[in-house]
């Protein structure tokens, strides 16, 4: 019988020899839960080939096929190199090869004859298996190391003892086929559950790739076109300056590495932005798309066009009398208290995060995420002083900002 022996259960353990992105964790290749394993694995931002990914089975395997989907998002490895051990041995490589679509398949020879296939150079090393290593040596352009999905299909070696067969099929059958709901728990629902569970299914949406962020593959907030032609999410560009300036380097496009001038820098897609929002507006129904980030506009500070004159012999009698005066009343005692300097706690008010900060009317700082469950609740109340908050007079906070 073949087995799928990349679920979890069957692999003890995976591991990869570099970061991952949040949520794309090496683990969701064989993980059962469906949300996971649909992410699929993607190397931490920046990080280029090698990337070396590590399988140890349960038992020893019989490998016959190994079958890899590379595209995650716009992300796209091409070069796989596969190395087999058994158990207390080293590492040999046993095949390789280049994907021209989204798969590439390794099969014993004379197995398949599809176009992005590829032969396993020696049968001898795919018995008695005990750990599979993939090797990422190249991707498209400048993208990210990725994996969409990994199958290693294979049997289960014959010195294997019968009841750690039995333990493996049986696992196998549970991943395969799994356990239905009973009729006595049918039978416990109430008639409300009964028709909530048989209401119209919401519908899913598919969103633009335009709306994506080719570094990260999430959603965008504020996109920006930067000079090379790419559009990322202006948090990605925060990011990605922090970690150029840990190693002494300057503002630049993160894919050509040429450095920013007062000619060519990132601009916000205005465009883009409007056709964002609408897209989030007319399908705000959507559970994935309910709460996705949201940019908080301000009102635009009103600056007086008032011409500054020129001095003159007028201004300089006046600053003279100033200046007399400001000596004849440095002498005289102040009954007035030195004016306290306002300072602020650079943390949001409720998860005490310092990412994406907004000053409230009541001048409490939150983050982004606290405000978009505050903007969910009836009234809009401060989480620290529970004074009521005006949504128009909130506004983007930045370190360094002084009160």
């Amino acid at each position: 019988m073949l087995i799928n022996f990349s679920n979890e259960g069957l692999t003890t353990e995976i591991a990869c020899d570099r970061i991952c992105s949040d949520d794309y964790d090496v683990t969701n290749l064989i993980s059962l839960k469906a949300s996971e394993r649909s992410r699929g694995f993607l190397a931490g931002h920046f990080i280029k080939p090698p990337v070396l990914i590590r399988l140890k089975f349960i038992c020893d395997v019989n490998i016959e096929s190994v079958i890899i989907n590379s595209r995650v998002g716009q992300q796209k490895s091409s070069g796989f190199e596969v190395f087999t051990a058994r158990d207390g041995c080293e590492e040999v490589f046993v095949g390789s090869g280049l994907a021209q679509g989204d798969a590439v398949e390794f099969h014993i020879h004379g197995r398949s004859d599809k176009a992005d296939s590829f032969s396993f150079k020696s049968s001898k090393y795919l018995n008695k298996i005990r750990q599979l290593a993939i090797r990422i040596f190249r991707t498209d352009g400048s993208t990210l190391p990725s994996l969409k999905r990994l199958d290693v299909w294979g049997t289960v070696n014959k010195i294997t003892t019968k009841e750690d067969t039995e333990r493996v099929l049986q696992i196998w059958k549970n991943i395969s086929d799994p356990p239905r709901k009973t009729v006595e728990t049918e039978k416990k629902e109430t008639p409300c559950q009964k028709r909530f569970r048989y209401t119209k299914p919401i519908p899913t949406v598919e969103i633009p790739e335009e709306f994506i962020d080719p570094i990260t593959c999430d959603l965008m907030t504020i996109p920006m076109t930067l000079p090379s032609g790419k559009v990322v999410d202006a948090l990605t560009l925060e990011k990605f300056y922090e970690s150029e300036k840990e190693h002494g380097r300057g503002q630049s496009d993160p894919f050509t590495g040429v450095a920013f001038s007062d000619s060519s820098r990132p601009i916000v897609a205005t465009s883009l932005k409007a056709r964002m929002d609408k897209f989030l507006l007319e399908n705000s129904f959507v559970p994935e798309l309910k709460n996705a980030p949201r940019a908080l506009g301000k009102k635009s500070e009103v600056v007086p066009l008032v011409s500054t004159p020129g001095p003159s012999q007028c201004s300089g009698k006046k600053r003279s009398f100033e200046e007399m005066l400001q000596t004849c009343l440095s002498g005289l005692p102040s009954f007035l208290e030195n004016a306290k300097v306002k300072k602020l706690d650079k943390n949001c008010a409720k998860c005490t995060s310092a990412k994406l900060l907004f000053k409230l009317s009541c001048d409490h700082l939150v983050c982004r995420v606290c405000l978009c469950e505050l903007k969910t609740e009836k009234d809009l109340i401060c989480p620290t002083c529970w004074e009521k908050i005006d949504l128009y007079k909130i506004n983007r906070f930045h370190v360094g900002t002084y009160f």
